[in-house]
């Protein structure tokens, strides 16, 4: 019987298909790295694009709460001071932050929860005003609404907004009311300045000043 001999690959030929592999892992590599540059852009674009179109809004909103005008144009701007009173401006100014953030792509967790305390904030000075310089006395809920709604029509107190959280809190008494709500005002005026602080109190921590500094 003849014996049939097996051909051993080459050095060559190995050195060959290692190269071959070698190349093609490159070029995947790089494609991929294309693809996930050409992603970045899109969604950088995309961001740019958002926060222009929020802050035209947030303009198209102020100029509507500001300038006079008929028909249309007065029954929005008289719903807009109904519900916000004169604090849509501050809420405009919310918009306006969120724009900035969409344009410069750094909507992150810590910006959104910023942007959450400050959305509360304005709640509660809405509220806060709505207690403070509303006169409830011999009204339901309801009607507080409608009266709030009236008088935020003519760019005074926090508006409807203000007198949902505001006539539930009044139900505690006017007093306790402006208590809840101050108190609630500084807490989150805390958390918004949280980071701050704390970066102050770690300076001090770091650099801890010698008794001579101190006097």
């Amino acid at each position: 019987m003849a014996s049939q001999t097996k051909k051993k690959p080459s050095v060559a030929n190995k050195k060959n298909s290692a190269g071959g592999k070698g190349k093609t892992q490159t070029g995947g590599s790089r494609q991929s790295a294309k693809a996930r540059q050409a992603e970045e852009e899109r969604l950088m674009r995309a961001g740019q694009r958002d926060g222009v179109l929020l802050l035209f809004l947030a303009v198209f909103l102020f100029c509507l709460a500001v300038v006079p005008g008929q028909s249309l144009w007065g029954a929005i701007q008289g719903f807009l001071l109904g519900v916000f009173g004169w604090c849509v401006f501050l809420w405009i100014g919310l918009l306006v932050y969120f724009a900035v953030l969409l344009f410069l792509r750094r909507v992150q967790k810590p910006q959104v929860v910023r942007g959450v305390q400050l959305a509360l904030f304005i709640l509660l000075l809405s509220s806060a005003l709505h207690i403070l310089g509303h006169d409830t006395v011999g009204m339901g809920w309801a009607e507080d609404l409608k009266d709030a709604y009236a008088q935020g029509f003519g760019g005074i107190g926090g508006g409807a907004v203000g007198a949902m959280l505001g006539g539930i809190l009044l139900f505690f008494g006017r007093a306790p009311a402006a208590v809840t709500v101050i108190l609630l005002m500084l807490v989150d005026l805390t958390l918004l300045c949280w980071p701050m602080i704390a970066e102050r109190l770690q300076e001090r921590e770091e650099n801890p000043r010698s008794p001579r500094e101190k006097h």
